[in-house]
């Protein structure tokens, strides 16, 4: 079926074609799972399944309905998704292109970002909704990661609790917990899950991103979130990341105090790490790989083709500094959440770490 354009997620096609086959799929649907594991693609594949001119359950991708709403272009379509207040229209329009033509390579918004929705827009919405399909058998709204959604969306909240038959809402979210509980309300959910690294691997490879060695590091690397994999091999991050992760686990358990400091003012100053919270990642995977070689199962490390430095960093570690860091971490994830200066974070898990030598 046309659903194995979307990766992986043998459960939720299971459950969405039994719903389309019985004909009871919900008028609003919330996809919810970690990044980068295709809720988009499996949004656009739905609003497909419902407007196919050939198949009820299957959409063949071939028909007119099917190439459009591929593209994001159907009139029946709607597509909501986070983005600056000052984007231009040329770059809407860009990331729109980019999401018809590889979801899975779009990334996740970044913070202070919003789904702009003022007033005049939700009531035309609502307006549209109540008017018959142009050409399509259902419309279909789409929301990316409506957890960026306003609170001041009250015209649209009515449309979503009681939509016109031939209306269909598909949301997405990696933070359910974050979205409007008046939304969560009005939808059911339907859970996806991360992508084995097996799946992003043959993905890289069959599309040429990648060579064999490298294409298996960056899946396992990425922690099943593919969008995640083309990042570490578009940037470079896939060596400079777990790189300058290391090194601050090195100079963290051997390195003396002002070592320390002059790192963390390097790191920030020189941008090594352009995303914190991919940072505190890779740590938690140089930690994590220590933590299997203590336990006697090295097999599962994900730097597979860092092993002295994996068998280094297990003798200079214990359970219990795992445990410590590991809560630390969480800490400093939530700080850099809230605009703490970097460079103190980082000084302080550096402490953290030399205190447990």
């Amino acid at each position: 079926m046309f659903f194995d354009e979307v990766i992986g997620q043998t459960r939720a096609k299971r459950i969405l074609e039994r719903l389309l086959i019985s004909g009871r799929l919900p008028h609003a649907l919330l996809l919810h799972g970690p990044e980068g594991i295709g809720k988009k693609a499996m949004a656009i594949r739905i609003a497909m399944a419902v407007n196919c001119l050939t198949s009820e359950v299957d959409p063949c991708g071939a028909c007119n309905a099917c190439r459009k709403i591929l593209a994001l272009g159907h009139p029946d379509l709607t597509v909501l998704y986070p983005r600056p207040a000052t984007a231009k229209p040329e770059e809407e329009a860009d990331l729109m292109r980019a999401m018809a033509e590889n979801p899975y390579r779009v990334s996740q918004p970044a913070r202070n970002l919003t789904i702009p929705m003022p007033k005049k827009r939700a009531q035309e919405l609502r307006r549209r909704a109540a008017l018959r399909p142009f050409e399509a058998k259902r419309k279909v709204i789409l929301i990316f990661d409506v957890d960026y959604m306003p609170d001041t969306v009250n015209a649209l909240l009515k449309t979503l609790e009681e939509p016109p038959n031939e209306m269909l809402f598909v949301l997405t979210t990696s933070r359910p917990g974050s979205v409007l509980p008046t939304i969560l309300s009005r939808c059911q959910p339907l859970g996806l899950g991360r992508l084995s690294a097996e799946d992003i691997e043959q993905v890289l490879l069959g599309q040429g991103e990648a060579g064999v060695e490298r294409a298996r590091l960056a899946a396992k690397l990425a922690d099943g979130n593919l969008t995640r994999a083309y990042e570490m091999l578009d940037s470079g991050d896939l060596e400079q990341g777990r790189d300058a992760a290391f090194e601050f686990l090195r100079i963290s358990l051997e390195g003396t105090s002002v070592q320390a400091l002059e790192w963390a003012e390097s790191c920030v100053k020189n941008k090594k790490n352009r995303s914190p919270e991919q940072f505190m990642k890779w740590m938690l995977l140089w930690i994590r790989d220590a933590f299997l070689q203590l336990q006697g199962i090295p097999d599962g490390a994900t730097n597979f083709d860092r092993t002295t430095d994996v068998v280094w960093l297990a003798g200079m570690v214990d359970d219990r500094t795992v445990e410590h860091v590991l809560s630390e971490t969480e800490v400093a994830l939530e700080r850099i959440a809230r605009n703490v200066n970097l460079q103190l974070v980082l000084l302080h898990l550096m402490s953290v770490l030399s205190k447990n030598r």
